[in-house]
């Protein structure tokens, strides 16, 4: 017997307790925003399964290619991408493409094209010309698409450097050559700029300018602390133009060609600084020196134009002698940057905190155009450093900013806040989260004890759990959402609603139409409560 046929034997004795397999479709959702279904509209279902009921008589106006069938019909796009697109097909004009993922953006721009809806084509193309630096292949992609030759040239500088296998997946092959040899003269640029264009790191003291003798006067022993030799760095063992050289080729390759488009972020205020800087006194120059012993010296003439600038009253000094500040030397230099009316300052580039220390400078010494670009950038980053940014509000008397920021607060721990706010705000701050504080108890003592049927109850005006299966997904589940929410994040859970009041409960509510009622009027009830909150600065004169 052969092994072939001995394992067959083998096999045959085996009992396989193999049990069939059965595979349920997924139960298709409805889609919030287009839910009406009516005798004149028709269902489209996304490739994941979710459906939409457009009105029939919309889609010919809008679109030349959307099918139309009397049966549903299927789309390979996702649920995301045709929510946007019917909402174009719907003549919506406030959809902020900007607030919305790029890929989904994208996919959109394609299903745009793909059924002629040429409101969405429009706007789609006009996103894509904001995206080409963070973006490149893509936009490169669609633009060679649509033949768009001026939004190729705008993104093809950002993908030099990119490694040909991923530049092959975006682009047609007939590009690709034409590609390697455009981003080939960025190499060449990269090269120049890393060893040729840096000067020699002897700049520091040239031996034309400086004897040995006088060298000697140099010596680092003998150097003082308060002070800096010409081109050097006080951060930098190596000498300026060593630091500089190493920066650069660290943006480089970080960044690799994309790094030449930018160039403010290669060369920094930092080197700058050391090798320009304020460091030229003349007699009509005031000195200021940082509290990390860093001079300035500053046209008194330009100081006195760009803002109302004294020391503090503490801060003794004499025509002769400089001025001692508070500030770190990265702080002063932004501010004698705004006194010398330096207008291609991108605040964007700085860390916050830095920013933040220069705002609380502007307004400390009154530099007028300081402060008005401050005041802007300070407002913007109200959602990602709102303790900071409230502290600045309330020491600078901006009302208007204390009352915008003051929701994105309510996250912070209180500890946080007592460190960064006077005593005054504090106590303002401590009722303002009360009233939210309230709101959300209110919330969950709304919630019944008892959840065992789908039954709304008149008599009582009680409404029961939905008893189903999964009671997750019923007001049981609902109730424990919230309490998460608000135990996790407090009442900041508050601001943002949908994060609690999902599709998913409004569809598994849909069943019952007095609990997708009750629903909707609680999600509702509550929202208002939270509109009704008044704004911080009441508090203040409470």
């Amino acid at each position: 017997m052969n092994s072939a046929t001995s394992m067959y034997l083998c096999i045959s004795h085996i009992q396989l307790n193999i049990l069939p397999i059965t595979i349920t479709a997924m139960e298709p959702r409805v889609c919030k925003r287009f839910s009406s279904l009516t005798p004149t509209t028709i269902a489209y279902i996304s490739g994941d399964n979710t459906i939409f009921h457009v009105e029939r008589v919309k889609v010919p106006r809008a679109a030349d290619l959307m099918p139309l069938s009397d049966a549903d019909v299927h789309l390979p796009e996702s649920a995301a991408v045709l929510e946007l697109l019917f909402r174009f097909i719907y003549c919506e004009v406030n959809i902020p493409l900007d607030t919305i993922l790029f890929p989904i953006v994208n996919k959109l721009a394609e299903a745009a094209d793909t059924y002629m809806v040429h409101s969405a084509r429009s706007a789609c193309h006009q996103y894509m010309r904001t995206q080409y630096k963070d973006h490149p292949l893509e936009i490169a992609a669609y633009a060679v698409k649509h033949g768009c030759e001026g939004l190729l040239n705008l993104a093809m500088p950002y993908t030099a450097g990119i490694d040909l296998a991923t530049v092959q997946s975006f682009l047609p092959d007939t590009y690709v050559l034409t590609w390697a040899l455009y981003s080939s003269r960025f190499q060449t640029i990269m090269h120049n700029v890393i060893n040729l264009w840096i000067p020699p790191r002897e700049h520091a003291l040239e031996e034309s300018e400086v004897g040995a003798e006088e060298e000697e006067e140099y010596d680092d022993e003998d150097y003082g602390a308060g002070e800096n030799p010409a081109c050097q760095l006080g951060e930098s063992a190596d000498g300026t133009w060593s630091w500089i050289e190493r920066n650069v080729a660290l943006a480089m390759l970080r960044a690799p060609a994309w790094g030449l488009l930018d160039l403010d972020k290669v060369f920094t205020v930092d080197m700058l600084r050391s090798v320009e800087g304020f460091s030229e006194a003349t007699p009509t120059s005031v000195a200021f020196v940082s509290s990390d012993n860093v001079t300035f010296y500053v046209d008194r003439a330009k100081l006195d134009r760009a803002a109302d600038f004294s020391p503090p009253e503490l801060v003794s000094s004499t025509p002769t002698d400089p001025v001692r500040l508070s500030e770190k030397s990265k702080t002063l230099d932004l501010l004698f940057r705004f006194v010398y009316c330096d207008v291609n300052l991108d605040l964007d580039t700085y860390p916050f905190l830095d920013i933040a220390d220069f705002a609380m400078a502007a307004e400390k010494y009154q530099v007028f155009s300081a402060m008005a670009v401050c005041r802007l950038y300070m407002k913007g980053k109200m959602q990602s450093h709102p303790a900071r940014v409230m502290a600045y509000a309330a020491r600078n008397g901006h009302n208007d900013i204390l009352n915008a920021v003051a929701p994105y607060t309510l996250a912070v721990p209180a500890r946080e806040m007592y460190n960064a706010l006077p005593p005054a705000y504090m106590i303002a701050w401590v009722l303002y989260c009360a009233e939210y504080q309230k709101i959300a108890r209110e919330a969950i003592a709304y919630f019944p004890d008892f959840a065992s049927e789908h039954i709304w109850s008149g008599a009582t005006l009680n409404l029961r759990g939905c008893g189903q299966e999964d009671m997750n997904k019923s007001w049981l589940g609902l109730q424990s959402t919230l309490m998460k929410a608000l135990l996790v994040d407090g009442p900041a859970t508050l601001l943002d609603l949908d994060k609690v009041f999902t599709e998913e409960l409004y569809e598994v509510m849909s069943s019952c139409g007095t609990c997708y009622e009750r629903l909707h009027r609680y999600e509702t009830e509550l929202q208002q409560g939270v509109d009704e909150v008044a704004e911080f600065t009441h508090f203040l004169r409470v």
